[in-house]
């Protein structure tokens, strides 16, 4: 169960009893890994917890009675605008997950469907996620902090050609590392799909968005088509800048 990392401390912002008690028994039946967890019913609440204790994630409702929506994420990060934020929508609705990804959220999950052990796999990439880009923004990407980020993900230099990229992205597009490296980057797109992409993609590099989110259709070497979401940041600034692109498998309904 992964005695060697402290446990994953998770705050939950939920207001309905039933949907609080239904997140309490998924993760109470994970095991992914060691977790402790705090759920409060509101925003207030939420934002004092934070200003007193420390958490690595916390799982949001979209639905308080002190905000809705998208502006609950909004509020969550300015107490801690790197908090990493797993959001639950109360419907299947993609557009949403995806709106609050864009706001600052690292993932979504659909409320009553989720697993215990999904639920502590998101927030544990979540988290993950936060720490690799926090240290790549300080120079310390050693091995140990991005090996906790199990999606594929690369970084990219200002031209999006591939500068670096971990072994699941070679593994998922059927690449060797002497080949990704220096790759421009939609040459793994669709050529439908590679022009809006890199469009999108330099908007971020440029500053006009904080980070976005998008599905996507790829293609591997060997022709075959792979579903995902892409998560794009910029890191750096100046000549430094760079983005840092998470592909990941969508969350199966």
């Amino acid at each position: 169960m992964g005695e060697a990392h402290p446990p994953l401390r998770l705050l939950g912002v939920e207001d309905d009893p039933t949907d609080a008690t239904w997140l309490e028994l998924m993760l109470s039946n994970a095991d992914v890994c060691p977790y402790t967890l705090r759920v409060v019913s509101s925003m207030a609440d939420a934002q004092t917890s934070m200003a007193f204790s420390e958490f690595d994630c916390v799982l949001l409702d979209l639905s308080l009675p002190d905000t809705e929506g998208i502006e609950s994420v909004r509020r969550i990060l300015d107490v801690e605008p790197s908090m990493p934020v797993v959001v639950f929508t109360g419907t299947n609705d993609q557009e949403l997950g995806l709106e609050a990804i864009e706001a600052g959220a690292q993932d979504y999950l659909v409320k009553g469907q989720a697993t215990g052990n999904t639920i502590l796999r998101s927030a544990r990439w979540a988290a993950a996620r936060v720490r690799a880009r926090r240290g790549a923004e300080s120079g310390n990407t050693g091995p140990d902090l991005l090996r906790e980020l199990a999606e594929a993900w690369v970084c990219l230099d200002p031209d999006l050609r591939i500068s670096r990229v971990n072994e699941e992205f070679l593994k998922t597009f059927g690449l060797m590392d002497t080949e990704a490296l220096g790759l421009e980057f939609t040459a793994v797109l669709p050529r439908e799909a590679a022009g809006d992409a890199a469009k999108v993609l330099g908007q971020v590099l440029e500053g006009e968005s904080a980070s976005v989110a998008f599905p996507i259709m790829m293609f591997n070497r060997q022709g075959r088509g792979l579903r995902r979401v892409m998560v794009a940041s910029r890191l750096g600034t100046g000549d430094g800048r760079q983005l840092f692109v998470v592909v990941a498998r969508p969350l199966r309904k």
